[in-house]
């Protein structure tokens, strides 16, 4: 008879404990696992939580902006922040009712024909030139208006303003001399007659830079995104609001730009001259 000690182990036995351990191991790498997966979650809960925290900032960064002086203008400067709804309190006491005046011009023409003209023209109520398009060429201009005229049946079938804007820059885009604000001003005096308003804020020359100077980018910002704070004005005249107070959004001297209506509307232009409101005394 062979020694005990040099039996066979029974069939199994050693399997089983060797099953055992990687049982233990297994339970061991699921604990961990679990740990793990825990952790994760808990990230991805503060990670939610901090985007949803800095979204709700970026409305707040729109209402208040970082400290600058502002001498005469101090009334703008509420407890070391720049108080946005000051200056659309601002914009809608001296600039609303002179930028609306100014569109009841071209919503009144007598047609479509008429508007056009007038509007491709760059003539004011006053006859004279829009001081935004005070720079390009009379002749450019007539070629212009020509071709809207002649493009008037397609423009009469817009439904919405961004059409016309794609149309209006479509018609004109191989004439020298015609940038993105004529386009845009073009369009949107087209658009007074046909009762088609800018539903999104469109970005060029001085408007690019009061968006950017509150965190936007790109050529169109959708108006819901500039938040609670500009709820009571349109798109457009977000647009207008951007163009007169880029100087004072990025920091520029106040006095000239944004003190009881004296910025006026040179502030769309892609230099930091001033030219009076609109239209009036152009």
């Amino acid at each position: 008879m062979r020694p005990l000690s040099s039996r066979a182990a029974p069939k199994g036995a050693a399997g089983g404990a060797q099953s055992g351990n990687e049982r233990c191991s297994q339970d061991i790498a699921r604990r961990d696992l679990r740990a793990c997966l825990d952790q994760h979650n808990e990230i991805v809960r503060l990670s939610v939580a901090f985007c949803a925290e800095i979204h709700q900032s970026s409305h707040a960064f729109i209402t208040l902006v970082h400290e600058r002086q502002f001498g005469e203008c101090g009334e703008f400067q509420r407890e070391g922040f720049l108080d946005i709804g000051a200056y659309i309190t601002d914009y809608i006491d001296h600039y609303r009712e002179p930028a609306r005046q100014e569109m009841k011009f071209y919503a009144q023409q007598s047609s479509l024909s008429a508007a056009i003209s007038v509007a491709a023209s760059c003539r004011c109520a006053n006859g004279k030139r829009h001081p935004h398009q005070r720079r390009i060429p009379r002749a450019v201009l007539a070629r212009v208006e020509q071709r809207l005229l002649s493009r008037s049946e397609a423009i009469s079938e817009v439904k919405d303003f961004e059409s016309l804007l794609t149309l209006v820059d479509d018609f004109t885009v191989d004439i020298r001399g015609i940038g993105e604000l004529a386009v845009y001003d073009i369009a949107h005096r087209i658009g007074a007659y046909l009762r088609l308003a800018p539903e999104k804020v469109y970005l060029h020359a001085g408007t690019r830079v009061g968006a950017r100077a509150l965190g936007f980018s790109g050529s169109v910002v959708e108006r819901a995104k500039f938040g609670p704070a500009f709820a009571d004005l349109s798109a457009a005249e977000i647009e207008d609001f951007l163009c007169i107070f880029k100087g004072a959004l990025r920091g520029g001297d106040p006095i000239a730009g944004a003190c009881k209506g004296a910025f006026s509307v040179g502030g769309c232009f892609d230099d930091d001259q001033n030219y009076g409101r609109g239209c009036e005394g152009a």
